[in-house]
């Protein structure tokens, strides 16, 4: 949603969203940002037929879903096939973008957290409509930093022949992925300010721990459909 490259691909940004503070900036961001149309069309609906709404807007989301349909999320998974697909890992320009970071299991948390103040008189401690926009983090990383770990673990599974990691630009990523310079070559620094005023605290905390089963479950979904 606020995935942005005011220095260029792959270069560091210094904005940092507050899901308190900028508010109104954050709901009132033109097209171009992913998914404004889609916060747009909850909250016009939510004032036009006075239901209380409440987006929860996740950054880059890690591990591997227990749930019984979709397992993995895109950001992650897309690249580690990226990478086995072309046997060679790649960061976009020098890779000193920085994301957010969050385990689907908090993101659940975070769902069950608003459905049970949903479920309290007058909507509990939560904030709903305009207000209610969560941002759900755990914490940054830095995608040079995922890439260089990703390569390491497929080069260690034996999936590429190489731990190396070359440069892309972002003509580069479209030909890989269609939006892959937003998935690997922006920044999305956001504070979940919010949900943490309602108690919810991430327990996964380490953004690198992840990856190795991120990684297993990829390469097994491969094997399966070869």
């Amino acid at each position: 949603m606020v995935s942005e490259t005011p220095s260029g691909i792959g270069k560091l940004s210094s904005k940092v969203y507050s899901d308190i503070r900028d508010i109104d900036e954050i709901t009132s961001l033109d097209y171009s940002h992913l998914h404004r149309e889609v916060d747009d069309a909850i909250l016009t609906a939510g004032s036009k037929f006075s239901v209380p709404t409440a987006i929860l807007c996740p950054p880059t989301i890690l591990g591997v879903g227990h749930g019984p349909v979709k397992k993995r999320s895109i950001q992650v998974p897309v690249y580690i096939n990226a990478v086995m697909e072309r046997g060679k890992a790649f960061t976009l320009g020098d890779g000193q973008n920085v994301w957010d970071y969050v385990h689907v299991n908090d993101v659940a948390d975070a769902l069950i957290k608003l459905a049970e103040e949903a479920l309290k008189p007058h909507g509990g401690g939560a904030d709903w409509g305009k207000k209610g926009y969560y941002f759900c983090e755990a914490g940054e990383f830095k995608w040079g930093d995922f890439h260089k770990k990703i390569a390491e673990i497929l080069y260690a599974k034996g999936v590429i022949k190489s731990a190396d990691v070359e440069e892309k630009t972002a003509e580069d990523a479209s030909e890989i992925h269609p939006w892959g310079p937003i998935l690997w070559g922006g920044n999305a620094r956001t504070r979940a300010e919010r949900l943490r005023n309602l108690s919810w605290t991430p327990k996964e905390t380490d953004a690198h721990e992840s990856l190795a089963e991120m990684a297993d479950f990829e390469i097994e979904s491969a094997r399966k459909a070869a």
